[in-house]
């Protein structure tokens, strides 16, 4: 069958198109970093940690999906630098998290008075004291500004993204149709164990962000997706960090009766999520099942 030059000529506009595309993207996902390291300099409030949390993982899914394919070398040694920040910036969010749940299962709205369950709530400001002073260290320790730099030339003119000849959407397109099938089999599947459960959550997390990157023919469809994938992904964050907090409840051995009575207030509240868990995850592969047989 003979070239078609006009189709071909159409294909390599749309690729470059897209290309560029991708490199405008990842320079907004990295000037949202950028942006979050400077507020985590100046001060590590629960919203400087949260907006840093997500930027680092829309970038880490961004680079994993979109850019892993031409040069997987370098985008493998980015994402693993991030992933490292995450670690840092999560102690930090835990402590936070424990504290709020604290205060909320005593039924205070600030610092618990001078009783068993005050003894606990120091524990976790302590804890948090350390694991921002770890997170300054890497932050403040000029890494970071290294790290940013080596994003916004992998994102360049020079990069070996802009140099690859191969489609760009195509790993992309791969991506989405593996992550779904994973989903769909692991909600199919019972989950509930905390690893599994914690593991169901990553991937809702990761197809959440990919569908929120890729541009779905169908507006009304995709934000409809979004939304069922977020709901889900909170009541299962809900259900991890209530694990989380049971587990520090069950070993505290200097307020065994305090600790105790939270946890018992805070089993109430995990099955409450367990339920919330089982009816949206129903909803969910309802829904799904329906829009493949249509």
């Amino acid at each position: 069958m003979p070239n078609n030059p006009a189709r071909s000529s159409a294909a390599v506009l749309s690729e470059r198109a897209t290309r560029s595309a991708v490199r405008r993207r990842l320079h907004a996902l990295i000037d949202s970093l950028d942006r979050n390291l400077w507020a985590l300099n100046r001060a590590v409030t629960p919203a400087a940690v949260h907006g840093s949390r997500v930027s680092a993982r829309r970038l880490r899914v961004f680079l994993r999906v979109f850019l892993h394919a031409p040069a997987p070398t370098t985008v493998d040694r980015h994402i693993e630098a991030l992933r490292q920040f995450g670690h840092y910036l999560d102690a930090v969010r835990e402590a936070d998290v424990a504290q709020e749940a604290i205060l909320r299962l005593a039924g205070k709205r600030k610092t618990p008075a001078a009783t068993p369950i005050a003894g606990i709530y120091a524990r976790t400001v302590r804890e948090r004291a350390r694991a921002v002073r770890k997170l300054e260290v890497r932050v403040n320790a000029g890494t970071w500004t290294r790290v940013i730099k080596r994003l916004r030339g992998l994102a360049g003119d020079s990069s070996p993204i802009a140099a690859s000849l191969d489609p760009i959407a195509r790993p992309a397109i791969r991506q989405l149709e593996k992550r779904r099938r994973r989903l769909l089999a692991a909600l199919r599947s019972e989950c509930k164990t905390p690893l599994k459960l914690h593991r169901l959550r990553l991937k809702i997390k990761f197809l959440r962000y990919l569908c929120e990157e890729w541009p779905w023919p169908s507006r009304g469809l995709r934000e409809l997706q979004i939304k069922q994938l977020r709901g889900l992904q909170n009541c299962l964050g809900e259900l991890h960090d209530g694990l989380q907090l049971q587990e520090v409840f069950l070993t505290d051995t200097l307020f065994p009766e305090a600790a105790r009575e939270l946890s018992f207030r805070l089993a109430i509240e995990q099955r409450q999520h367990m339920s919330e868990f089982r009816k949206r995850r129903k909803s969910l592969l309802r829904a799904w099942s329906a829009k493949r047989r249509s």
